[in-house]
């Protein structure tokens, strides 16, 4: 046999080659890391799967930096391990018949749960007598399919990927929590706000941005601190660290909302770039 012994863990050799000539899981790591990186020319890898297999990759790593593939800092090469999705029951997320859920019956479940919410929601605002919108049954599908999806993805995403999480529609789906539905509403506070206005975001001019009361200053302070969100992802891999963010920029949007009129102040061209620098 072949091994490649790493100071990771000294006394586990990585199996380049077995007694019998054969060719296992690490031989083919081993070769695809070669491959991108000394052939592709690759400078980042991002290795993802369950966290099981994160020592088993570190040691990949270690053995393409002992063979001069991988020469950090030019090169980088990351294992992003994820936990276990569960059910209500805290056990591995499952069918009832015991079989692996499909992502697409996820997908399916989550869009027709807010196809049902858009409809109750429709029902009842024509109930008390307000202007309601989505009432074609082409729109409500099309816009269900887009919630239902991305909450999905971003329930998935706001959870620590080191720790395992309960997969949950209601909270999924819940339009006051740290949800995608939530993100959706705040945006679709500040396209109205611009439509109101008659925003063209393309002749805006900067030049009358001021941030005077407390809660323009709040949300400005909040937008600045996105390229620091973005460096700590790049550094640890933790998306969460992102959804985290974006829910309290909505919170300190709806405090603005709240404090700050737009429409028809002395204030209005200022705060619609606010407005505006949110939305993006």
């Amino acid at each position: 046999a072949m091994c490649i012994f790493t100071p990771r863990v000294a006394e586990i050799p990585l199996m380049a080659v077995k007694t019998d000539g054969g060719f296992g899981y690490d031989s083919t790591d081993l070769a695809a890391i070669y491959h991108r990186l000394f052939v592709m020319r690759c400078d980042w890898l991002v290795y993802i799967t369950d966290l099981g297999q994160e020592l088993h990759f570190h040691m990949i790593f270690d053995a393409a930096e002992q063979a001069g593939w991988h020469r950090a800092p030019h090169t980088r090469c990351d294992h992003m391990g994820f936990g276990v999705v569960q059910g209500e029951d805290k056990k591995k997320f499952k069918t009832r018949s015991g079989e692996t859920v499909k992502l697409v019956d996820l997908l399916d479940e989550a869009v027709d749960r807010a196809r049902q919410e858009i409809v109750n929601r429709v029902a009842q605002q024509e109930t008390e007598g307000h202007e309601a919108f989505l009432k074609d049954p082409k729109d409500q599908q099309e816009a269900a399919e887009r919630i239902g999806i991305a909450a999905v993805r971003y329930f998935d995403m706001k959870a620590n990927r080191t720790s395992p999480y309960v997969f949950n529609y209601d909270r999924m789906l819940d339009a006051k929590g740290n949800s995608a539905v939530f993100l959706f509403y705040a945006y679709a506070r500040i396209r109205a706000i611009q439509r109101k206005a008659g925003f063209d975001a393309s002749s805006a001019s900067t030049s009358g941005l001021k941030v005077d009361h407390p809660a323009e200053r709040d949300l400005a302070l909040k937008l600045l601190q996105f390229p620091d969100v973005i460096e700590a992802i790049l550094a640890n891999l933790h998306l969460h660290q992102l959804t985290d963010y974006l829910w309290e920029l909505c919170n300190v949007l709806t405090t603005f909302y709240m404090k700050c009129k737009v429409i028809g102040e002395k204030e209005q061209a200022s705060r619609l770039l606010i407005c505006e620098a949110t939305r993006k």
